[in-house]
């Protein structure tokens, strides 16, 4: 199964129909003509809703999804200190997670660990695990792009001041307990909400 959040929509493509994950809006395609003609059309509806794609290879059907979009990547991280609490920023009025673009020929990584500690100022950053990646779709100018995030799990002993990136538009750095982190998650983008809050430990 892929999973893929567009606003606080999810679109799911699968090996075989969704009915069984509780999604309504199911379609079936049998080749990247199909799949293409479909997402033309699904993205110039005004009624966009959750959706499940099936009908043909996963592996190829994903190959073509991502063909159809302008594919970026991206790497940030879930960072706990020394106190156990979480590493959070609001960009935008949102709460979010420091994450951004890999560079060209950059290790996702380096590209973690640079990310966080250019938007939040936060250094002696050690990576634990790679998480759980989330894909999501936006619109830029005339171009609908899709980006993959790598998220990895990191811990530091920073106990210095934040400093949040002000021309990312991110105007606050704070540390959260679990508890106040998934509160956060559940006001902040479907997408980390789904895929990160079992990563926080217990609510």
């Amino acid at each position: 199964m892929y999973k893929v959040f567009h606003n606080d929509n999810v679109i799911i493509l699968h090996e075989k129909s969704c009915s069984d994950l509780g999604c309504q809006n199911i379609k079936r395609v049998e080749n990247k003509k199909q799949l293409f003609h479909f997402l033309d059309s699904y993205f110039k509806s005004k009624h966009i809703q959750d959706l499940c794609i099936y009908g043909y290879g996963l592996t190829a059907m994903i190959d073509d999804f991502k063909i159809w979009f302008e594919f970026i990547e991206a790497a940030g991280g879930l960072v706990k200190n020394t106190d156990n609490k979480y590493l959070f920023i609001k960009r935008f009025g949102m709460w979010d997670l420091p994450k951004g673009k890999v560079e060209l020929n950059e290790s996702l990584e380096t590209a973690a660990i640079r990310e966080v500690c250019e938007e939040t100022g936060v250094t002696g950053l050690r990576i634990c695990e790679q998480i759980q990646s989330t894909n999501h779709i936006y619109l830029l100018e005339d171009d609908l792009i899709l980006k993959c995030t790598y998220w990895y799990l990191m811990e530091t002993d920073f106990n210095n001041e934040t400093t949040p990136q002000l021309k990312e538009g991110i105007t606050n750095v704070a540390w959260l307990t679990a508890e106040q982190s998934n509160m956060a998650l559940a006001s902040s983008y479907r997408s980390l909400n789904e895929s990160l809050a079992p990563y926080l430990g217990e609510k």
